[in-house]
């Protein structure tokens, strides 16, 4: 197994991605909307928004695959950052740099990798946008220059700083370490800890802006009957699976949290009880339009009970509207789930 090189200007790389705090950072539908396309377009079942990292490689996005990062050394990116071009191995078995890689003998079984390098502005490799198969295949000048144009829209959104206020206060203020603490490792999101620090900041935003800030608590309805029935592997792919479509449905201002289990809690900014009402809907209807495809298992279909509630003025009890919403995600499970409570005006 070849193991890939460091970049000449590894120390500059590496405090680039400090400075962007791309590390560790929560996953954001912008860049899962691209993972999407990607594998979309070129019929691949995984595709991946990966940092290159000192030791690793962590995935701003993925799709298709359940593990958030791997060790850099036996990574495919930490040799695609090597190069200005579109770095294609079209069958790694065939390959003698990968053909004994741990990925490719074991999990995921990478058979054919194509990464298309993503830089700054001044040409520093971060990571790069990158499409795998378990089988061989060929990848001519058209799929390459279509990965690129994919690869060049990720820097584009890469440049800009789409978090709210107070995730981008959290994650200034934390190290790589301590993010890594708040973030949930299986779907990307904030964890319990991180959820309670942003209530606190977006809480007291809202009082200083004098806006509401809603609280939607969604737990996916009988979840304990798919672990026991099809096991907890299968039970982790439901929930990022849920995660990837709660993601869908918000806004770039909206937070989605791990509360716990199989809860789910999204904090929306500027929220109004007609919104939340129709982002609820929203959120049931995407949830529930289709199975989840589960890896020897099938499909597996799936709702979820969802309840809200308003942090407004004058009264902004963060710790209220927490309580609102879940005793209205009990009224929606005592309603038959697969539903809503709604918000009176």
């Amino acid at each position: 197994m070849q193991k890939p090189a460091f970049p000449d200007n590894e120390a500059l790389r590496l405090a680039e991605l400090e400075r962007l705090h791309l590390l560790n950072s929560p996953a954001e539908s912008r860049f899962d909307r691209i993972t999407r396309i990607a594998a979309r377009a070129f019929s691949t079942p995984i595709a991946l928004v990966s940092v290159v990292a000192a030791d690793c490689q962590w995935f701003k996005s993925r799709h298709g695959l359940a593990a958030g990062q791997t060790p850099r050394d036996v990574s495919f990116c930490g040799h695609a950052i090597l190069s200005d071009e579109v770095f294609v191995i079209e069958d790694a078995l065939a390959d003698p740099r990968f053909a004994d890689n741990p990925l490719v003998v074991g999990e995921p079984h990478v058979r054919f990798y194509a990464g298309a390098p993503v830089r700054t502005l001044s040409g520093l490799p971060l990571g790069t946008l990158c499409v795998i198969d378990k089988v061989s295949r060929q990848f001519d000048k058209e799929d390459r220059d279509l990965l690129r144009d994919l690869a060049d829209i990720v820097e584009s959104e890469l440049r800009i700083d789409r978090l709210t206020a107070g995730q981008h206060e959290l994650v200034e203020m934390l190290g790589e370490a301590q993010r890594r603490a708040l973030l949930d490792p299986l779907t990307g999101a904030w964890n319990r800890a991180g959820m309670e620090a942003l209530l606190d900041r977006e809480t007291l935003r809202a009082r200083h802006d004098k806006n509401a800030l809603g609280v939607m608590m969604i737990d996916v309805d009988f979840f304990k009957h798919i672990n026991d029935q099809y096991g907890h592997l299968a039970g982790d792919a439901v929930l990022a699976e849920v995660a990837n479509r709660l993601r869908q449905q918000l806004r770039s201002d909206d937070m989605l949290t791990r509360f716990g289990g199989d809860e789910f809690v999204v904090l929306v900014n500027d929220a109004s009880v007609s919104g939340m009402n129709r982002l609820a809907e929203r959120i049931r209807d995407t949830i529930n339009r289709q199975p989840v495809e589960v890896k020897s298992v099938g499909e597996v279909a799936i709702s979820t009970s969802i309840g809200m509630g308003l942090i407004e003025p004058p009264d902004f009890s963060a710790r209220k509207a927490l309580d609102h919403a879940d005793e209205s995600m009990y009224r929606a499970k005592r309603a038959g789930r697969n539903g809503f409570c709604l918000l009176d005006d």
